[in-house]
């Protein structure tokens, strides 16, 4: 049968596995953002560092919603739905992403800084203003990186019936998937038989010298480089943890050290996390991502791993809470008070806020 295996792909990841993973990251990050909301854990920096994180990972979650329902493009019910995954589909999933991306880069930075560093580190975090122009630096950074893929998009109607053969036909595609010639009419509307096939902005122009530029330097700046950065500074803190570097001026006790050792660890786990399961996608993008027209209808190795990589990376913005919950007391203590329906008494609650204060590195002034 043609596309068999490719059937059978589909069908367990975009109707089973993907929506699982979303269902659960909506209510998991859902969960991590009403906990981070909540005044005795938003009140210290890093907590809003971690709220714009999961913020970032609701986002992917639902912006993976269109990808699971068009089964990543292969089937479409209206114009509007081929539209917007054409324009918005892939370009708002990875853009949510960069951007959860870079929140980590920041925190490891950070704490990076705080370990090797910590007079620069104190330095740095105490100008004006610093987190929030950061993240508005690179938020609108992120925009404009996807702004060429949201523009370029394209849909396309086909005037006749297409028919998809992995036997040898007229034209082959140097898979073993041999199709019939068509006739396209660009941007319609009105497609007799919902024959829309969607070229996202980065299928169109694929076989160009400039996009062939621009994705050389996306993958570089949106991949290769925060992963890159990521493993220095994940090396970094456990070499800074193991020669006993995650230390904290004498005048400093109890549970401000207890917190920045924590915190350090936490750091650890989510680039290490986020290397290992962003790194199937990374490859498959960078060595073996082509421009396929045929893809959902013949079956191709690369398409398979394109899949299980996609499923990693999709779970990789659901796990977040499972380090917060076992590495940070003060998140923990939180979301059993949630799950259990307590209600906290609210001066003890003000006062252990302002004893929180901002992280005690950012307080430190000698290593």
């Amino acid at each position: 049968m043609t596309g068999e295996k490719t059937d059978m792909a589909h069908q367990v990841v975009y109707r089973q596995v993907l929506p699982g993973l979303v269902l659960l990251g909506v209510l998991l990050n859902s969960l991590c953002v009403l906990v981070l909301t909540r005044p005795r854990v938003r009140s210290t920096q890093v907590s809003r560092y971690f709220l714009v994180l999961v913020v970032s990972d609701l986002l992917v979650c639902f912006f993976y919603i269109p990808i699971i329902t068009t089964i990543n493009g292969c089937t479409f019910s209206s114009y509007a739905e081929t539209f917007y995954f054409a324009h918005f589909g892939w370009s708002l999933v990875v853009l949510s992403h960069s951007v959860g991306t870079y929140t980590i880069l920041w925190l490891a930075l950070d704490r990076f800084m705080a370990v090797w560093t910590p007079l620069l580190y104190t330095k740095v975090q105490k100008k004006p203003n610093f987190m929030l122009v950061r993240m508005v630096v690179t938020v609108v950074a992120c925009i404009m990186i996807h702004l060429v893929y949201i523009v370029r998009g394209e849909v396309t109607c086909y005037t006749n019936t297409i028919t998809w053969s992995n036997a040898t036909w007229n034209t082959s595609d140097g898979y073993g998937c041999s199709y019939q010639h068509y006739n396209p009419l660009v941007l319609a509307d009105n497609c007799a038989n919902n024959d829309w096939v969607v070229s996202s902005g980065f299928q169109h122009d694929y076989s160009e010298y400039w996009h062939k530029v621009y994705r050389n330097f996306y993958s570089l700046m949106v991949m290769c480089l925060p992963s890159c950065f990521m493993a220095v500074f994940n090396i970094g803190l456990v070499v800074g943890v193991m020669e006993g570097r995650v230390r904290l001026p004498a005048a400093t006790q109890g549970e401000a050290r207890t917190n920045e050792r924590a915190l350090v660890t936490t750091m650890i786990a989510m680039t290490a996390s986020y290397v290992l399961l962003i790194l199937p996608i990374t490859v498959y993008l960078i060595s073996y991502a082509e421009h396929l027209l045929n893809r959902c209808h013949c079956d191709y190795t690369y398409e398979l791993f394109r899949h299980l990589a996609n499923c990693l990376q999709l779970l990789e913005h659901v796990i977040h809470i499972v380090f917060l919950t076992a590495l940070n007391r003060k998140f923990r203590q939180e979301l059993k008070i949630i799950l259990e329906g307590k209600k906290e008494d609210g001066e003890q609650s003000q006062r252990e806020g302002e004893d929180a204060g901002v992280d005690s590195h950012h307080r430190s002034s000698q290593p």
